[in-house]
């Protein structure tokens, strides 16, 4: 929905979201949202990625391992958001092109 503005330009209303981590890597970035999970309970698998993924931020639940961290990788999404991440991973995701973001 928009309003022209004579001479100046248009005003576009639309919908969008913010999500906030405890803890991240690879900085800000943007893209459509797609939640891969049914619950937050759920951890995010590799195989949940496909290509439809590409070029958007993914959302798990629980967790994630490193064979999704590849995944997306090899899929180039722009980001994925999850409610918690292994420690040990950090050093892998902090090379990644692309943020992760841990919830909680």
């Amino acid at each position: 929905m928009g309003n022209v503005l004579l001479n100046t330009g248009v005003v576009i209303k639309t919908t969008g979201a913010v999500i906030q981590g405890t803890w991240g890597t690879g900085g800000e970035n943007f893209g459509v949202l797609r939640c891969l999970v049914k619950s937050p309970d759920k951890p995010l698998r590799a195989k949940d990625i496909d290509p439809s993924c590409h070029r958007m931020i993914i959302i798990g639940g629980l967790g994630l391992d490193d064979a999704v961290l590849e995944r997306a990788q090899e899929l180039q999404v722009r980001g994925i958001v999850v409610g918690g991440f292994p420690p040990k991973l950090a050093p892998q995701a902090g090379q990644l092109p692309f943020p992760v973001i841990a919830t909680e």
